[in-house]
């Protein structure tokens, strides 16, 4: 067992020292606006209902960074020290040009193996390990790992492939393997014969690369889940999950998990599973007494649209506000449902939040407006 655990590893490692992933342009740049879900600042408070100050020992951990990843998590996280762990020491180096072709400085680049306990043994506030443990044939114990690295109330962020919305790329990937398929090349070429592949192929831009066709197609190892497989495993790491966050979800925890349920019943859930988790000392323990609507919240809550005492906008999004153009811009909605659009009336009211705002000067129609920037952690709210 260990051996064949130790040939995926090395496969994995070969497979994207070949071909780095993403292979985005070292001239592309970002604006702080579009890392604003990064922001450690933001999330600590929208899961815990506390301010923590830039500058105060913030560390955060990129498990599986790639090569795109740690110089998002940079511009939304400047203050803080952030570990970029990956197998692969080409999208480790990828990642490095990336950041320093931008100013990105705050950064240490870590080749290894995330189930290594000895590299980058934490402990961190945020973890990050987007489309990665699906690669990793023992999920639990991967999630494990990550929790050993959290500090107490640390957030950790997931995404792995859902068993449907994968279904037809596990199709095409099957098929690959089977015919010896072993190039972005050959896939191609299969796939103008191929109508299963082609219509994958017509799905993601990405795909119009040679990086992103292996990474769809050719990786050495891949699993999908359902989410009680999810949930088992984070139960036994120990973690919490507080939400999800794939495209379309809803914010409210339970209501969310009846809608993948139901959709995975009828084989129809359409995207992977991404969700939050917190290292927290009872995850499973439930409120003594219902909260108050300024009450200081309780460790780990994450009640959807909860008002505290403050509400502020999200740091990275003053310049999203302060834009002069009389139409709409638009946010991506990376926290699950979808974002309104930014017209005039919008960024006028979220101009209100560029500091503080006590929660009691809002009028109870001001207040459910505000909850719905809340959700989408375009707004901030803390005691």
């Amino acid at each position: 067992m260990a051996t064949w655990l130790h040939d995926i590893d090395e496969r994995m490692r070969r497979h994207y020292e070949q071909y780095p992933y993403p292979r985005y342009s070292l001239f592309g740049s970002i604006r702080a606006q579009d890392s604003y879900i990064f922001s450690l600042e933001a999330l600590w408070a929208h899961f815990h209902g506390e301010r923590i100050r830039p500058g105060t020992g913030e560390r955060v951990l990129l498990a599986g960074s790639g090569s795109f990843l740690p110089y998002p998590v940079s511009v939304a996280n400047p203050h803080a020290r952030i570990d970029a762990l990956d197998l692969s020491a080409s999208s480790l180096a990828r990642a490095r040009l990336h950041a320093l072709r931008h100013l990105r400085f705050n950064i240490d680049y870590l080749a290894g193996d995330l189930m290594d306990g000895s590299i980058a043994p934490g402990p961190y506030r945020y973890i990050d390990s987007f489309g990665v443990l699906h690669c990793i044939p023992d999920f639990a114990q991967a999630l494990r790992a990550l929790a050993e690295r959290l500090a107490p109330g640390g957030i950790l962020r997931v995404m792995v492939y859902s068993r449907d919305g994968r279904s037809e790329v596990e199709r095409a990937r099957t098929l690959c393997a089977e015919r010896g398929i072993s190039t972005p090349r050959e896939v191609r070429r299969l796939a103008r014969t191929d109508e299963t592949l082609r219509e994958c192929m017509r799905d993601s831009f990405e795909l119009g690369f040679d990086e992103g066709l292996a990474d769809a197609f050719l990786i050495p190892y891949a699993k999908t889940f359902v989410v009680d497989e999810i949930l088992e495993a984070l139960s036994a790491a120990p973690l919490a999950l507080v939400r999800f966050c794939h495209q379309g979800a809803l914010p409210d925890l339970p209501s969310e998990l009846a809608r993948i349920r139901a959709l995975e019943k009828k084989r129809a859930f359409p995207t992977n599973l991404a969700f939050y988790a917190l290292k927290v000392p009872r995850p499973s323990a439930a409120p003594t007494a219902p909260a108050r609507e300024s009450a200081r919240p309780a460790f780990g809550s994450a009640e959807p649209g909860r008002l505290l005492d403050w509400i502020e906008l999200n740091p990275l999004l003053r310049g999203a506000v302060r834009l002069p153009s009389p139409g709409s811009s638009y946010l991506p909605p990376k926290f699950g449902p979808g974002n309104p659009p930014l017209d005039a009336a919008a960024r006028a009211f979220l101009r209100r939040f560029i500091r503080p705002l006590r929660a009691e000067a809002l009028s109870a129609e001001e207040k459910e407006r505000a909850r719905a920037f809340l959700d989408r952690l375009i707004l901030i709210s803390y005691s």
